[in-house]
């Protein structure tokens, strides 16, 4: 029955690392079950130990290769919001808000990473904001940090200043719906592997940001 679980869940994995670490949730939950069938007072200690374990191992952070800013206040209101050089005035930002404590952002560390080393280019910068340390500008762009937040991480596409569109995106109604990221939708959604000058916001034909998903 755990393992049908995991099996109907699997697609709505984003990466490779999130399934990974579901299927190990899945084999502990199991092996627990059985634990508790057999031997109670072992399931018992099963139980600390796997709080222990939840509490002092944390995910390893992405340490490879990217072409990210981290961004502050400051910089975000000089170079995206409020661009000062002649570059950033006509460059397309591509802003991830983010927070460490987050599982969902760590699996897509790696991700993104990829995203700004493959589509980096003239006129396309990528950035990054830690939403824990700088809790302003999650309020300024109306993104739920609390633990049951479906806004983790929320990414930004801006122009000239300007927010373009978003993921997860709001309804009419200002709700927010729960998005699925996964490399191949982010670029079509952002429309990465296009020429900046041939995005369709640019020609005045940006897609509606209410979808539910980039898939």
């Amino acid at each position: 029955m755990l393992f049908g679980s995991f099996m109907l869940k699997f697609r709505h994995h984003a990466t490779i690392d999130e399934s990974v670490q579901k299927f190990f949730m899945h084999l502990k939950m199991l092996s627990l079950a059985l634990t508790f069938g057999c031997n109670r007072r072992m399931a018992y200690y099963l139980i600390a130990l796997y709080c222990v374990m939840f509490v002092t191992i944390q995910p390893g952070k992405f340490q490879g290769a990217q072409r990210i800013e981290h961004l502050n206040p400051v910089s975000l209101k000089s170079r995206v919001r409020k661009p000062t050089s002649t570059a950033d005035k006509s460059a397309v930002w591509l802003v991830a808000f983010w927070a460490d404590w987050c599982e969902t952002c760590t699996f897509l560390e790696a991700m993104l990473a990829s995203l700004s080393i493959k589509y980096s280019k003239s006129g396309l910068e990528f950035g990054k904001v830690d939403v824990v340390k700088y809790p302003e500008l999650a309020e300024e762009f109306r993104i739920d940090t609390s633990g049951t937040s479906w806004q983790l991480p929320t990414i930004i596409l801006f122009y000239k200043g300007v927010e373009v569109k978003r993921l997860p995106p709001f309804k009419s109604d200002g709700t927010v719906v729960k998005t699925k990221m996964d490399e191949k939708g982010v670029t079509k959604f952002f429309e990465l592997d296009k020429d900046v000058s041939e995005m369709s916001f640019k020609s005045g034909k940006s897609r509606a940001s209410s979808s539910k998903s980039a898939k």
